[in-house]
């Protein structure tokens, strides 16, 4: 099941493709502009209507909104894994005629048509709530995307607080010793300022998110 649910998967091929001669986007931060954006899928209220947001290089926001308020596919926009725009043609009368999508996603005033689609996904780092493992080691799990050094690899786990060898399997598909990630584990208890005084695990993650902040 998992060998054809792979075979399948390297099948796909992308309806997204970069205008020809795309550009690549620059190195380091960019602004990000939603003109007007509104989507919504087949035969579904609007996901988002008419989002207008300007964040500028190096800002920080976060979004907050409800189970079905529209996050998840905002973050897929700003991928480009759908187009607000019928082609990517960005022919506003198409738009306004089907009434499904409309607006711009601008990245320094450029609009995400326009750029190398393959090239912004790699400049845009992103989780989303029910990550994808695979029944492969942890260090090819973590360079699905992009390859890095295994110095690199190892610095990432210590951040996140994970224990494990890179060569270690993930899953128990293929290695009945895999290893077995589980998304809701209770490691410590107790309030806020108890678990701080504690130490472990939750005091050490809460500092790493609070420096990000207090920059």
């Amino acid at each position: 099941m998992f060998a054809e649910k792979v075979r399948s998967f390297f099948e796909l091929r992308p309806d997204i493709e970069s205008a020809a001669g795309g550009a690549a986007p620059p190195e380091g931060a960019m602004s990000l502009e939603l003109r007007g954006v509104s989507f919504r899928y087949p035969n579904s209220e609007f996901a988002l209507r008419d989002v207008n947001i300007r964040v500028k290089p190096g800002e920080k926001i976060a979004i907050v909104g409800e189970n079905g308020a529209g996050k998840t596919t905002l973050a897929k926009l700003l991928l480009r894994l759908y187009d607000i725009e019928p082609g990517g043609a960005g022919l506003n009368d198409t738009i306004e005629n089907t009434g499904d999508f409309g607006g711009e996603i601008l990245y320094n005033g450029v609009n995400i048509c326009e750029y190398d689609v393959r090239a912004l996904r790699r400049q845009i780092g992103v989780a989303f709530q029910e990550p994808q493992l695979y029944a492969l080691t942890v260090r090819d799990n973590m360079q699905v995307y992009r390859s890095a050094s295994d110095d690199t690899l190892r610095e990432a786990l210590k951040t996140v607080v994970l224990d494990v060898e890179l060569d270690a399997a993930v899953t128990r598909e293929f290695d009945e010793n895999g290893v077995m990630f589980s998304g809701g584990e209770i490691a410590e208890s107790g309030t806020h300022a108890e678990l701080i005084a504690l130490g472990g695990k939750y005091a050490e993650m809460f500092t790493k998110q609070a420096e990000n902040y207090v920059r």
